[in-house]
């Protein structure tokens, strides 16, 4: 199957009988033809495929095409496949850092929340830069919350990491 079959069953809204060719193809057959797309045809597809090809696919993207991707694929179509892509080992350290927070952004608070958890519970002094950033951007409850569920010992390093008005909101909370 191309590229020009793949936006045909799109267009006709002919989503499973899609799903089931994307299936049939391999992994590096896929990535060409969708790489024959234009981007914003790209981001309407994309999250159409099962979430597990969906996710394979993007991660065989080029940094800027994923960049694109997160932007531009709406907030409702990105949680198709966002726990799965966070479920992915060590994604936090394969995608670049502000793509990964991006993406933390954009998923689903029970996605993020588990990842996070994850992160924190596993964080190593090379890697409080990238928290940093990451928690900077989230919002004072979803940060708060976090910050209920960790070992008492982390809770002062996560309010270090924190720039000071969101500390200050984070504590209210």
């Amino acid at each position: 199957m191309d590229y020009e079959k793949i936006i045909e069953l799109y267009e006709e809204e002919k989503i499973e009988e899609l799903c089931d060719q994307v299936e049939k193809m391999s992994k590096w057959q896929l990535l060409g033809e969708l790489l024959k797309m234009d981007k914003e045809m790209l981001a309407h597809i994309l999250p159409k495929l099962p979430s597990d090809i969906a996710v394979q696919q993007f991660l065989s993207f080029a940094n800027d095409i994923q960049h694109y991707l997160v932007e531009n694929i709406s907030d409702i179509d990105f949680k198709h496949f966002s726990e799965e892509l966070l479920d992915v080992d060590d994604i936090e350290n394969i995608l670049d850092k502000k793509l990964f927070g991006n993406i933390l952004i954009k998923s689903d608070s029970d996605a993020r929340y588990k990842k996070l958890l994850k992160i924190i519970d596993n964080v190593e002094p090379k890697k409080l830069t990238s928290l940093k950033q990451i928690l900077s951007e989230l919002e004072p409850i979803d940060v708060a919350e976090i910050i209920n569920d960790i070992d008492e010992e982390k809770v002062c390093l996560m309010f270090r990491l924190l720039p000071k008005d969101l500390a200050s909101e984070v504590f209210v909370e």
